[in-house]
């Protein structure tokens, strides 16, 4: 950790369910990260959780794979911005895609309850290049009923035991390829939920 000189490491008091400790770039001053804890559901902000060094990079030159939950609907703009800015910081130069491993019609159902997804809209003010994309990836409770319908059509001999979950591991398969291309290729930073 000691050669990342633009980053500082940080104690989580933010989200019960991150780690103890995390990175932030050395400009961004911690209340950031409590104002944008605020803009998502259980906490869950972004968090820097890879950094690719493309092989042609001097090594300051970093593309970041993030992750949080979805942002809450009633965001305030003040809280937004510090995210905006802290997102714009790690990004650099790079672009950024948002990735909602979500349904497009489940996002927004969810926005019924308060809960929302990403807006480009904003983060477009600080980041050029800003992108959107949904893999329609089922929530838990789907996968684990098409894990345990298959399991039981192979215990009874049922041809085609492997068809919805076969869909569910191409959608992931999809998905883990379109975070490694926009990252490695398109030299893209990726936020993910």
């Amino acid at each position: 950790l000691s050669e990342i000189k633009q980053f500082d490491l940080l104690k989580n008091e933010y989200c019960k369910s991150y780690p103890l400790y995390f990175i932030i770039p050395r400009q961004i001053p911690s209340y950031y990260i409590h104002e944008s804890s605020q803009c998502r559901s259980r906490d869950r902000f972004p968090i820097v959780s890879y950094f690719y060094i493309p092989s042609n990079s001097t090594g300051d030159d970093k593309i970041a794979l993030l992750r949080s939950s979805q942002p809450l609907k009633i965001l305030t703009k003040s809280k937004c911005a510090y995210e905006q800015e802290y997102l714009s910081t790690i990004c650099g130069h790079h672009g950024l895609t948002i990735v909602d491993c979500r349904p497009k019609k489940n996002a927004i159902m969810y926005e019924i309850i308060g809960k929302g997804y990403e807006s480009t809209k904003e983060y477009k003010k600080l980041i050029s290049n800003v992108n959107f994309h949904f893999l329609g990836i089922p929530n838990c409770y789907k996968i684990r009923k098409y894990y345990i319908s298959m399991i039981k059509k192979i215990f009874h001999k049922k041809m085609f035991a492997f068809k919805k979950w076969g869909e569910i591991i191409m959608k992931i398969l999809h998905g883990s390829s379109f975070v490694a291309n926009n990252i490695v290729n398109l030299s893209h930073s990726v936020l993910i939920h």
